[in-house]
């Protein structure tokens, strides 16, 4: 297999964001997110680029509590943030995991439900 070889990187932009993506985009960096690099690899085999290697990167973003902050304040769930400790910040982003995770949870259960029937 010899030939020149090619590599692809694909990424995503972001050029113009409305105001309930860039929300989302907020949301999931206040919770932390993951992403995937893609990167492929080509070669020319008998005249014709062909995929030789295919490379999957997936890379975990930790959850950031001035994101978090923000988006409360953006919310009017609270008064006054600026006035907290990291630690109360942290207890509160840990309360909204748990919202999360139960809202995540009652959607998953009411999907089956809704498949069954």
């Amino acid at each position: 297999m010899a030939g020149k070889k090619i590599i692809k990187k694909t990424t995503k932009t972001l050029n113009c964001v409305n105001e309930s993506e860039y929300d989302q985009l907020l949301y999931e960096t206040a919770i932390g997110y993951k992403t995937e690099d893609v990167v492929e690899e080509y070669a020319m085999v008998e005249g014709e680029l062909m995929l030789v290697k295919k490379k999957v990167n997936i890379k975990q973003h930790p959850p950031d509590l001035d994101a978090l902050r923000f988006l409360i304040e953006k919310q009017k769930k609270c008064d006054d943030y600026n006035s907290l400790s990291i630690d109360e910040l942290e207890s509160k982003y840990k309360d909204l995991i748990g919202e999360l995770k139960t809202e995540i949870e009652k959607e998953i259960n009411n999907g089956d439900k809704k498949a069954t029937t």
